[in-house]
C-alpha cells in the first residue's frame, strides 16, 4: 500500500469531513483491498454456517407445516447446497471480493424468497403467521454478518423485507392486527439493522483512515530523521561524508571484521600535508 502525497491529502480531507458524508472512493477501495483476505474468509465461513442453519431449520418445517414439508425441505437443500457451491467456486477462483459479496447477497435473497414462496401454500396458516418472523434472520444476515457495502446490504435486505411484508399483508391468512404487527416488525428490523450496518461501516472506515494518518506521520518522521542524519554526517562545504560519519562507519566495519577471520588493512593519510597545495 503506497502512502503517496495524494493519499495523504485524501486522508487529511477525510478526517476533516463530517462522518455522515460519503467515504472517499480511493480510500474505501484501499480499505476493501486491505481487508480482502479477511472478508473472503468471513463470507466463506459465514455462508457455510448459514447454509447449515438454513437446512437444519427444516426440522421446524416437518413439525409446523407437514402438508408442504417435503417441498420446503427440498427447497432448503437445493438452494442451500447450490449457493454454497457457488460461493466456494467464486472464492477459489480468486475473484474480487465484490463478486463474492454479490454471490453471498444473492444466496441470502434467494434462500429467503425461495422458502417463503414454498411455505405460503401451506394449510397451516396460523403456524405460518408465527414462524414467518424467520424472515428477519435473512434481513439481519444481509446487514450485519458479511460486511457488505452499505448499498448492497440495503438492496438485499430491502428485497427480503418487501417480499415478507407483501406476503404478510396480502397472502397470509391471518387477522389484520397480526398482519399489521408482523409488517411493522419487518420494517423496524430493516431500519434498525441498516442503521447498525451504516454505523459499523463508518467505524471501520474511520478506524482505517486514522490508521493511515498514523502511518503517514510515522513515514514523515522517519524521512525527517533520515534528513537530519544526512545533514549531521555531511560536510557542508564539500558535500562529502564528515569525520563523524567516517568514524561511525569504521566502527561498524570493525565489528563486522571481528566476527570473521579475514585480515584487514588501514590506510592513514595525513590530510594536513596536502593543505600547503590547497
Amino acid at each position: 500500500m503506497q502512502l503517496t502525497e495524494d493519499v495523504a491529502r485524501r486522508v487529511t480531507e477525510a478526517i476533516s469531513r463530517p462522518s455522515w458524508k460519503s467515504a472517499d472512493p480511493t480510500l474505501f477501495a484501499m480499505l476493501l483491498q486491505k481487508n480482502a483476505d479477511q472478508n473472503r474468509k468471513v463470507v466463506r465461513w459465514g455462508i457455510a454456517a448459514a447454509v447449515l442453519s438454513y437446512i437444519c431449520y427444516g426440522a421446524f418445517d416437518l413439525f409446523l407445516f407437514p402438508d408442504v414439508a417435503d417441498r420446503l425441505i427440498l427447497t432448503r437443500l437445493s438452494l442451500g447446497l447450490t449457493f454454497l457451491v457457488l460461493v466456494e467456486l467464486v472464492a477459489r477462483r480468486g475473484s474480487a471480493i465484490t463478486t463474492l459479496h454479490y454471490a453471498a447477497a444473492l444466496a441470502i435473497v434467494a434462500g429467503a424468497i425461495g422458502w417463503l414462496l414454498s411455505a405460503l401454500g401451506t394449510a397451516h396458516q396460523a403456524a405460518l403467521s408465527h414462524f414467518i418472523i424467520f424472515g428477519t434472520v435473512f434481513i439481519l444476515g444481509a446487514n450485519l454478518f458479511f460486511n457488505f457495502r452499505l448499498w448492497l446490504s440495503a438492496v438485499s435486505s430491502a428485497t427480503v423485507t418487501v417480499a415478507f411484508t407483501g406476503a404478510t399483508l396480502f397472502v397470509l391468512q391471518a387477522d389484520f392486527a397480526t398482519r399489521l404487527v408482523l409488517s411493522t416488525y419487518f420494517a423496524n428490523c430493516l431500519v434498525l439493522s441498516l442503521y447498525l450496518s451504516w454505523r459499523l461501516s463508518m467505524e471501520r472506515y474511520q478506524t482505517f483512515v486514522h490508521a493511515l494518518q498514523a502511518q503517514i506521520q510515522e513515514q514523515v518522521a522517519i524521512e525527517n530523521g533520515q534528513k537530519l542524519i544526512e545533514i549531521a554526517d555531511t560536510d557542508p562545504l564539500t558535500g562529502l561524508k564528515n569525520r563523524r560519519a567516517i568514524t561511525r562507519e569504521f566502527s561498524e566495519l570493525c565489528k563486522e571484521w571481528a566476527t570473521d577471520t579475514d585480515e584487514i588493512g588501514v590506510i592513514l593519510m595525513d590530510v594536513d600535508y596536502f593543505k600547503r597545495y590547497n
